[in-house]
């Protein structure tokens, strides 16, 4: 299942022989520097880590941020994120 929003692109896989969740973040040069390659993996990391008790034990989880993730607050991509989860949930 695939979820796109306005800071990030996100794909969900259900794999029935996990026993936690996986989380991969795909951030090209095009995203810019190494700098804000580099700070796009650690906020979604944190989100992924604070956030692990309500994800699925099956889900691998697959995100690419936009350009457009450095404007907004760490709290709104974080809901965006979960909201996301939510829909997939729903859905599998």
């Amino acid at each position: 299942m695939k979820h796109k929003a306005h800071a990030f692109w996100m794909q969900v896989l259900c794999d029935v022989d996990s026993s936690k969740p996986k989380l991969g973040i795909i951030v090209t040069r095009k995203f810019g520097n190494a700098v804000f390659r580099n700070r796009a993996k650690r906020i979604f990391r944190e989100i992924f880590r604070k956030n692990l008790h309500n994800i699925p034990t099956n889900y691998q989880i697959i995100i690419l941020p936009r350009k457009m993730m450095h404007s907004f607050p760490f709290n709104r991509l974080e809901s965006s994120f979960m909201l996301a989860l939510a829909k997939f949930s729903e859905k599998l």
